[in-house]
């Protein structure tokens, strides 16, 4: 059975103790008696059942939350579902509730909703349309050919013997040693 503060800390509590100015709640009687039952966080204080989640996760397995428990589904038959479901006249909100998704996905997928299309639920990409901070094409496949040759020729094909070869030809811009690396990744992945 719980022990009850004694009448010094329920004056605490309320105020009374100090003038009303004591703020912040202080169980200190409670914690040395059962720290296990007693958690202080912030000014609530929190009662917990010693063991109790413990016992609980023993005993089962991770509950999925019901967002998970969808993302079993299609992703595009969950679209198709919530589109048909609000056509039919369903308030947003009780299509939210009922297929764990927020406000600002359903508009989301209602403004790409078209009849006519029947692949308007597939995602689209979100890879970048192009990428302005990449080594332009020619030079990038000048550092491959320069690799090329330096091993059939017999010579270390590093970067550092690539960015030489490649100051010594007059091409501009000199990519980065960490750059020319990557470069040569790149091709090595694609040949693959």
């Amino acid at each position: 059975m719980m022990r009850r503060c004694s009448p010094a800390c329920e004056l605490k509590l309320r105020g009374v103790a100090d003038g009303g100015e004591t703020r912040q709640r202080d169980h200190s009687c409670l914690r040395e008696a059962l720290p296990s039952v007693i958690r202080m966080r912030g000014h609530r204080t929190w009662h917990i059942v010693p063991g109790h989640r413990e016992q609980i996760a023993s005993h089962r397995m991770p509950r999925q939350t019901p967002k998970e428990a969808m993302m079993g589904h299609s992703q595009e038959h969950r679209r198709q579902q919530a589109i048909a479901r609000y056509l039919a006249g369903d308030k947003i909100e009780v299509i939210c509730r009922d297929l764990h998704c927020t406000k600002s996905w359903l508009y989301k997928w209602k403004a790409r909703y078209q009849a006519d299309d029947p692949g308007w639920a597939t995602g689209q990409s979100t890879r970048p349309r192009r990428k302005p901070r990449q080594t332009p094409q020619p030079i990038a496949q000048h550092v491959i050919t320069l690799h090329q040759t330096l091993v059939q020729s017999g010579q270390q094909g590093s970067a550092t013997a690539i960015q030489q070869e490649l100051t010594q030809q007059g091409i501009a811009p000199i990519p980065s040693l960490r750059t020319i690396y990557r470069i040569l990744q790149r091709h090595a992945q694609e040949a693959i």
